[in-house]
């Protein structure tokens, strides 16, 4: 990579994603050789080589707007600090989310998808839009409780809770709902997501944990999606508690996991959801979209439920 690139002071957008990135020794010296005053989007690809270039990098970039950054970092203690005052876009991607500490200091952030449990945010970015946020898959597993090896890192998630409280949507991977439940049962104050309207969980394998009441209050519309019924009781029930403490919620949608199809037994599954579901009638909509069963609580009448079958 010519070192020339970090010297171009008319350049607007970088991206170096792709391919193996080697720089020049003198690149070491820090941040004397990059001048990028007019950089508004940065995509990057980084290896435990490039670790110089975090501590340095995003102090060069004053008009930063949209960041992201893909990191392969393996070594221990990787320190990244994230300083942009007109940063809007924030995406991380790690192959490791043990292995980095970030601190953000970008006040004026829209969106955050990221990944990783150790993130502290100077201040809550007030005009914060929407969040997308991933979670190792061993947090929970089956009936267990926390994976000893993923325990230590929940509680300090706390500083991303944090930062992310003025969050209007947010996005939550995997076991993202299991996350909120161990927080709520801490014993701590959690802080209050008071502008938050829009809930979404992707690749759901149950409904078991119920949510935090300062989730709750203001939502307005909740989507589950990927959800497998292994055990319908038990994700009805999951679903009443939250349709009785949401008082706002508009908009229900409930999608199942489409690698379930095949399953003989799945269609009678969905049936049975269905059917005890539907029964009451709630003040919100609320849609289902299963493999073989398609059904609204607009099509409810006189206690009598039209569905549409797919074939």
């Amino acid at each position: 990579m010519p070192n020339c690139v970090f010297e171009t002071a008319s350049l607007v957008d970088i991206n170096m994603r792709f391919g193996n990135m080697e720089f020049e020794p003198y690149i070491c010296d820090g941040i004397s050789f990059i001048n990028l005053p007019n950089l508004r989007k940065l995509d990057l690809f980084l290896y435990d080589s490039h670790r110089y270039l975090l501590g340095t990098l995003f102090k060069s970039l004053p008009l930063l707007e949209d960041l992201e950054l893909w990191l392969n970092l393996t070594e221990n203690d990787h320190s990244i600090g994230i300083s942009a005052p007109n940063l809007k876009r924030l995406f991380i991607h790690l192959t490791d989310h043990k292995t980095c500490r970030f601190s953000i200091d970008a006040p004026k952030l829209e969106y955050c998808n990221t990944g990783g449990y150790f993130y502290h945010f100077v201040n809550s970015p007030s005009s914060l839009q929407e969040v997308e946020l991933r979670l190792s898959d061993t947090i929970y597993r089956d009936d267990d409780y926390y994976d000893d090896d993923e325990y230590e890192y929940l509680e300090p998630i706390l500083g991303l809770i944090d930062g992310i409280t003025c969050v209007r949507s947010l996005r939550l991977y995997g076991n993202g709902g299991h996350l909120l439940s161990y927080l709520s049962n801490l014993g701590i104050d959690m802080p209050v997501f008071r502008n938050l309207t829009h809930l979404r969980f992707s690749i759901v394998n149950v409904l078991r944990d119920k949510l935090p009441d300062c989730i709750l209050g203001n939502l307005k519309r909740l989507e589950i999606g990927g959800l497998k019924l292994i055990d319908y009781y038990v994700e009805i029930e999951w679903l009443e508690h939250t349709l009785n403490n949401a008082p706002l919620l508009e908009e229900l949608h409930v999608t199942m996991d489409i690698n379930c199809q095949g399953n003989p037994d799945y269609e009678q599954k969905e049936y049975n959801f269905c059917k005890t579901f539907f029964r009451r009638s709630w003040s919100c909509r609320i849609e289902f979209c299963g493999q073989s069963i398609i059904a609204s609580s607009s099509n409810l009448r006189n206690g009598r439920l039209t569905c549409e079958m797919r074939l």
